[in-house]
């Protein structure tokens, strides 16, 4: 996408979010009025300039930057079943939005559709283009509360627009759900809630920055990353093999903790194994019991400024470890 025509379309809302009010204060989820998105709260024409419509109206309605009243109507009625289902805490409602927006959204190869990138046209089609998914990302988070600011820069060496969310330890993260929805469906965490060292590794931001330069998101806290899909197999008599798929190079892998427990909770009984190999991708457990049901998880872990930052467990699967004879 051409960057002068992305930053022609952008200015305008940008300076009408500063208008309306940005502040940098330590992240609290609000409870979302809904009727202050009615109708009734804006005073001033749709179809007037949008900085004048942010210096004289101060409607909730021009969050979503629509000039068609239709279109304002339409895309809170599209916001606000994922905005109403997010959890409370920030940390967890940003995963959320971030999943939804995954899930509902695909990426567009059609260059001539610049309308993409509005987040009426994102959520009503189910396309975008990296700016369509960063606008619609802060339009979620500017309704739920959540400090976000757009980082406009180069991904991949290519014109590339993605966020930076403030969570309520204070601290910024940078998030990019473009390149976290896969062409496959699936929903990576590779770029999600990363710091900005991290983000710099395929990020680029450019110099001078619609708003203002962003800060440097230095948080860690929240960081975290898809857990390993795991199998269980026989190895020999009260040992069984727990493997697991390498993660994309993109999470730094330095470990991985293995926990079994015959409790499916893993509330009491429970083992546990540190790798601190990052290329493993298998482990023998020993001392397994015979006739009894285990329940197995993974998680791998990286460090991020001299702090271990683990990735999410994978999804348990049990096992009933069955003593195998010989024929003889």
């Amino acid at each position: 996408m051409k960057k002068n025509i992305i930053k022609n379309i952008l200015t305008a809302f940008a300076v009408a979010v500063m208008v309306v009010g940005f502040n940098g204060t330590k992240a609290e989820a609000k409870n979302v009025d809904w009727s202050e998105y009615d109708r009734s709260t804006c005073v001033c024409s749709t179809e007037g300039d949008k900085i004048s419509r942010a210096m004289y109206c101060k409607s909730q309605r021009h969050y979503l930057d629509c000039s068609q009243v239709s279109k304002i109507d339409a895309t809170i009625d599209m916001v606000k079943p994922i905005i109403s289902a997010a959890p409370e805490a920030p940390h967890e409602a940003v995963k959320h939005f971030h999943d939804e927006l995954c899930k509902r959204t695909s990426y567009s190869l059609d260059y001539s559709k610049y309308d993409l990138i509005d987040p009426y046209e994102v959520l009503s089609s189910g396309k975008a283009k990296c700016v369509g998914y960063s606008e619609t990302f802060k339009l979620l988070c500017d309704i739920a509360g959540i400090p976000c600011r757009i980082v406009d820069g180069y991904g991949n060496s290519i014109p590339h627009e993605w966020n930076m969310v403030q969570l309520e330890d204070g601290q910024w993260y940078e998030v990019d759900c473009t390149f976290d929805d896969s062409e496959s469906g699936d929903i990576s965490y590779n770029w999600f809630l990363l710091t900005t060292k991290e983000m710099n590794k395929d990020h680029k931001r450019d110099s001078e920055q619609i708003g203002g330069n962003p800060p440097i998101a230095k948080g860690t806290k929240y960081a975290t990353f898809r857990g390993p899909v795991i199998t269980c197999s026989y190895y020999k008599d009260g040992q069984v093999k727990v493997k697991w798929k390498k993660p994309n190079k993109k999470n730094d892998v330095k470990g991985y903790e293995i926990e079994y427990s015959t409790d499916s909770k893993f509330k009491k009984r429970v083992k546990k194994i540190t790798i601190k190999k990052p290329n493993a991708t298998s482990q023998i457990v020993r001392k397994i019991k015979y006739n009894k049901r285990y329940y197995m998880r993974v998680r791998s872990f990286k460090r991020v400024h001299g702090k271990k930052v683990y990735s999410e467990w994978s999804s348990p699967i049990d096992y009933m470890h069955v003593k195998h004879y010989s024929n003889r």
